[in-house]
């Protein structure tokens, strides 16, 4: 599955990243153009990506992306440029 957020806090981030520690699926978060992937689950790797963009989060897990779905701006698919 893949979502994609407007993270527009670093406290929007850091809740991202508590999530997931209980989830035991990989979690990525990726650049729009894929030139960063990071695991969601490794905080210095996720301050690598824009965040005056929205980003991909991609994963296996329904139980992450049902526990995320109010952090952060929800971006649809066709709105992605």
């Amino acid at each position: 599955m893949v979502v994609y957020k407007k993270i527009n806090s670093i406290d929007e981030l850091q809740s991202l990243y508590r999530k997931s520690l209980s989830i035991p699926e990989t979690i990525g978060m990726h650049s729009l153009d894929n030139t960063i992937m990071a695991d969601i689950k490794s905080f210095l790797g996720v301050m690598n990506l824009d965040y005056n963009k929205p980003v991909k989060i991609v994963t296996e897990s329904e139980k992450y992306i049902k526990s995320i779905f109010d952090v952060g701006e929800n971006i649809k698919a066709e709105d992605i440029e």
